[in-house]
């Protein structure tokens, strides 16, 4: 797991994303409809200011927290802009990720058998280490690296040969 979600609502302060808990409360309650629409009115809102820019602006504004080299690799933001676009065209993937993600979840990651890496960046303020060390806790022989001065983006997709020669090892 590379800069995984754990469940961010026992992981986070309490005022982190308070909006978004209130729409999870809601589905908690089983009104699954009401949180579908309260997280979809959150999206336009936040897309609607990234619809009225260009492509180059909507990439610096929507990664402006995340820093970082890859932030100004011209080939990933390409990809972003890509991406940004299909998610303002179409948001319900987006609001559907983030209505799972903060979900109660009906699997237990104790019941996790096979070979597990963790992999977290200390400088991740979207997945910060808190949830490897959770993840670490519950999968029995699991392994927690955190990478020193790693944001979330460098920690995901900043790392793919170290991640896949782990891979193998552990699997060999």
């Amino acid at each position: 797991m590379v800069g995984g979600i754990g469940p961010w609502r026992l992981l986070e302060p309490l005022d982190k994303l308070s909006e978004d808990r209130g729409f999870l409360a809601l589905l908690d309650d089983g009104d699954t409809a009401g949180a579908w629409a309260g997280m979809s009115e959150s999206a336009e809102r936040e897309l609607a200011s990234l619809a009225a820019l260009d492509d180059e602006a909507r990439v610096d504004a929507f990664l402006a927290d995340f820093g970082g080299a890859l932030t100004r690799d011209v080939e990933y933001r390409a990809i972003w802009a890509a991406n940004l676009a299909l998610v303002i065209e179409s948001p319900e993937g987006y609001v559907l990720d983030n209505l799972a993600w903060g979900a109660i979840w009906d699997v237990d990651p104790a019941d996790v058998v096979a070979p597990t890496m963790l992999r977290y960046g200390d400088g991740d303020h979207h997945c910060s280490p808190s949830h490897g060390h959770w993840y670490e806790e519950r999968i029995d022989g699991s392994e927690l690296v955190v990478i020193p001065g790693e944001g979330h983006l460098e920690t995901i997709d900043g790392h793919w040969p170290e991640v896949l020669a782990g891979l193998l090892q552990i699997w060999a």
